[in-house]
């Protein structure tokens, strides 16, 4: 009779023995998919840190290539004013006073234009 309630209990603990062997599996399956998803994440991670980093030295060329070209016209628009100052001044050098007084009107007429006072 022993013989039969040994047996009849490993009858009984199959059921319960299947169902921790599916848990065993199913912990098995969830820790690798959660390792891939880690993997995944990290790689995605990697790319999105190269990304932005590449953005940043991308953005950087821009700003110090445009902050080159900024200055370049600066210099160039600088030293054409400063040579249309002195052009001017050479101009004026020498002149009288009523010849002085003459290009003030025509400076003064040129930049006020129609809102001068003859246009009332």
């Amino acid at each position: 009779m022993s013989e039969e309630a040994v047996t009849g209990s490993d009858a009984a603990l199959a059921p319960i023995q299947h169902v921790r062997a599916a848990e065993r599996q199913w912990e098995a399956r969830l820790t690798q998919f959660s390792a891939q998803a880690k993997a995944e994440l990290d790689r995605l991670g990697a790319e999105a840190d190269a990304a932005i980093a590449s953005a940043r030295v991308e953005a950087e060329r821009a700003r110090t290539e445009l902050l080159e070209r900024t200055r370049a016209d600066t210099e160039a628009l600088t030293q054409r004013l400063l040579a249309e100052g002195k052009a001017t001044a050479d101009a004026i050098h020498g002149k009288t006073a009523a010849e002085l007084a003459a290009l003030r009107a025509k400076l003064i007429s040129a930049v006020v234009g129609p809102f001068g006072p003859s246009s009332s």
